[in-house]
């Protein structure tokens, strides 16, 4: 192999290796905002069952309700993650 392609190699490695790490933290972010979404609709539906712990959780915490105006994007994040993985796999697929 010239120098040329085996430094092409090592440079689609390298990027590889980077979108790798990154879907990696966009993987972990998506599964902790799938929880706190979980904890949060759990704490809701146990406020709306014990009307006291609401009336202190709405004095104690600000903008309490602020997370139900915002969409829920797991899906589609971890689609678009999926598909750039699914390119650096046929990217070094075509480089073997």
């Amino acid at each position: 192999m010239s120098a040329k392609k085996e430094t092409f190699a090592f440079e689609q490695i390298d990027e590889a290796r980077r979108l790798v790490r990154d879907a990696t933290e966009v993987i972990r972010l998506c599964a902790f905002a799938c929880e706190a979404r979980r904890t949060l609709q759990d704490i809701d539906f146990a406020c709306n069952l014990v009307p006291d712990v609401n009336t202190t959780l709405n004095r104690l915490v600000d903008a309490r309700y602020q997370w139900t105006t915002h969409n829920d994007n797991v899906e589609i994040v971890l689609t678009q993650v999926a598909n750039q993985l699914d390119e650096v796999h046929e990217r070094l697929e075509a480089g073997s």
